[in-house]
């Protein structure tokens, strides 16, 4: 799915933006499904979409009652978002066999799990250049 209509996809899929809107997170660069750890242990897995200013997270609804999309996809929900600009740093695994990136923030971290190396290959760069972006212009 090109991201342009993954952008029309998720628009039609989440009900609830929590005040937020996908316009407002500058373009979309990359989506797909990644398990997140936060420091506390807790892991879930997180339909994750990188857009220029933002990570969202997003969860099947499997409720009951929930409507399905116009498309007849599982509705989402907003789980979380993290602002670029409040990442502190970015490290990978040590272990190369563990396809992983640790987002520092202020109080925590967070780590994101990749199913497979080229999956990771292709995220990594794309955070590593925000990060990089927002640190430059003194935002991060």
């Amino acid at each position: 799915m090109d991201l342009q209509n993954a952008v029309t996809n998720l628009k039609t899929r989440v009900q609830d933006w929590k005040g937020w809107s996908a316009e407002d997170l500058g373009a979309l660069l990359l989506h797909d499904w990644l398990t997140v750890s936060r420091a506390n242990g807790e892991t879930t897995r997180f339909y994750v979409h990188l857009f220029a200013q933002a990570l969202l997270c997003f969860k099947e609804d499997k409720t009951e009652g929930a409507a399905t999309s116009l498309l007849g996809d599982t509705p989402l929900r907003m789980k979380g978002r993290i602002y670029i600009k409040t990442i502190r740093s970015i490290a990978t695994s040590a272990d190369v066999n563990i396809n992983t990136l640790t987002l520092g923030f202020l109080n925590q971290d967070m780590t994101l799990q990749f199913d497979h190396p080229d999956q990771m290959e292709r995220w990594a760069p794309r955070l590593y250049h925000l990060y990089t972006k927002c640190e430059a212009a003194g935002t991060a």
